[in-house]
């Protein structure tokens, strides 16, 4: 990992231009950071109460445009 992207761990959420309901639903589930959000998976992410498919694709956007990603759920396990 870059050390710009080890960086952007850091940053809250709520520096981030999101929908207030996205906001919320994170803010909800304590995912205050960046780093919160990558170790959360695609399928965890959709479990949060009102947190739908619309604001997946939001967080995977802001995501992406900081070269990152949620959590692989298809992780090797050694």
């Amino acid at each position: 990992m870059e050390s710009q992207n080890i960086i952007e761990l850091f940053k809250p959420i709520d520096g981030f231009e999101l929908t207030p309901r996205t906001f919320s639903c994170l803010n909800n589930a304590d995912i205050k950071t960046v780093a919160d959000l990558v170790r959360r998976t695609e399928s965890e992410m959709l479990r949060l109460k009102n947190f739908g498919r619309k604001n997946l694709n939001e967080i995977k956007s802001v995501l992406g445009e900081m070269e990152l990603h949620l959590k692989n759920t298809k992780q090797r396990r050694n």
